[in-house]
């Protein structure tokens, strides 16, 4: 849980996670094994946010992530259906330049 972070808050620290966790060198059974992770998130416009819906959006949202192809960070939106087309309009270029990973909402649109 991350509250009072925005979407590309939450993706910039999903996407900390993903990298760092590739980068690392783990001991498994006397080898050294490297290996990804994906990671899906729920984000809320706060307005009755339903933490059992969020967590089953975000569970869903890690399973597409493996789906699409592992090591990828998925995103799903909670909340009025203008938001996303909000985001969308605010985000900055180099915002999205940031992001490497393959982040994509429910409505389909890039999350960075």
């Amino acid at each position: 849980m991350l509250p009072d972070t925005d979407e590309q808050d939450t993706v910039r620290v999903a996407e900390r996670l993903r990298t760092a966790f590739a980068a690392t060198v783990h001991a498994v059974g006397g080898r050294a094994v490297t290996a990804t992770v994906s990671v899906g998130f729920a984000c809320s416009d706060g307005a009755d946010a339903d933490v059992d819906a969020l967590l089953k959006a975000a569970d869903e949202a890690l399973y597409r992530a493996k789906i699409a192809g592992r090591n990828r960070v998925k995103c799903a939106w909670q909340g009025s259906p203008a938001q996303p087309a909000k985001r969308r309009a605010s985000r900055r270029d180099d915002d999205r330049r940031a992001h490497t990973g393959d982040c994509a909402c429910d409505d389909g649109t890039s999350c960075a």
